[in-house]
């Protein structure tokens, strides 16, 4: 699984990182974006380095830099964002270790989910993005239309219409007009008919890998959720009875609420009514990040 997520090069300090996707794309979680050289552009025009952090600053170290990509080197790829990255001296311990391996870009998007800017990239073990099977799903073109794979490959976009262009119909012709040289014979109508017909199968077929690849990327989250839980067991964070309830929140909310807590009593002996009020406060804070209210 490691080769195919945005995973860190230790051995390498001045060579270009990847540090997002490109084009249109999804992460575990769900979640389309589309980002291209507009992005890039936005990004640069801020003159700001893009910064590395640690989990996305849901660590108690809070959100100091452990590295900077130099925004001067920035560059949209085929294959991604690439970058150079300068690591502070606790970045290459952490990197060098292997402490954390993978990347996780942070973005701000607009409401159809294009990718604004690059605001920072994350140091983390639970990537977001798996790249491969990024790279090998559809391509689209200019105006975010989906291409057949012969048109993607030899990169074929339609042009954009503008507000208030429209297209022409077919005209009604009467009695004794003649059929116009641009008419298509019946051969052509019948060869219309049978790529209409592959039309439909590509479409169930996009439509059950569509269906495979949601079923998978839930089960990449439910593992995650599983795998953050039961860290937090272990450091006591929270009660392995308050395990099934916090699967229902969504990752990123399991994230800042596990972040937030703090390690229960550790001693053996404890008071009776103050341990069922911490087990009371638990499962308020839990209601309240699900967004349930008291009825």
């Amino acid at each position: 699984m490691s080769k195919l997520l945005l995973e860190m090069n230790a051995n390498s300090k001045t060579k270009e990182v990847k540090i997002s996707p490109v084009g249109l794309f999804s992460g575990y979680d769900g979640r389309v974006y589309k980002l291209n050289e507009t992005t890039i552009a936005a990004t640069k025009q801020r003159g700001l380095d893009i910064p590395l952090n640690i989990e996305h600053c849901f660590t108690q170290k809070g959100c100091a830099a452990v590295g900077w990509f130099k925004l001067d080197t920035l560059e949209l790829k085929e294959d991604g964002v690439y970058a150079q990255l300068e690591l502070t001296k606790e970045g290459q311990e952490l990197v060098s270790s292997k402490t954390y391996r993978y990347l996780s870009p942070e973005f701000s998007v607009d409401g159809d989910r294009n990718v604004v800017t690059i605001d920072a990239v994350a140091l983390l073990n639970t990537p977001n993005f798996n790249l491969e099977i990024n790279q090998r799903g559809p391509h689209y073109d200019n105006n975010g239309v989906q291409l057949k794979q012969k048109d993607s490959e030899t990169k074929v976009s339609t042009p954009n219409l503008g507000a208030g262009t429209s297209v022409p119909q077919n005209q009604n012709l009467g009695a004794g007009t003649s059929v116009p040289q641009n008419q298509k014979p019946k051969e052509e109508n019948e060869m219309d008919e049978k790529e209409l017909e592959q039309l439909r199968k590509e479409k169930e077929e996009l439509s059950k890998e569509l269906k495979l690849q949601k079923e998978f990327n839930q089960k990449l989250i439910d593992d995650l959720k599983t795998q953050q839980l039961d860290e937090a067991v272990k450091a006591n964070k929270i009660l392995p009875a308050e395990k099934e309830l916090l699967k229902e929140m969504n990752i990123d909310t399991l994230r800042s609420y596990l972040a937030t807590r703090q390690p229960l009593g550790h001693t053996k002996e404890f008071n009776t009514n103050t341990n069922q009020q911490a087990k009371e406060d638990s499962a308020y804070a839990i209601a309240a990040n699900l967004g349930w209210g008291e009825e």
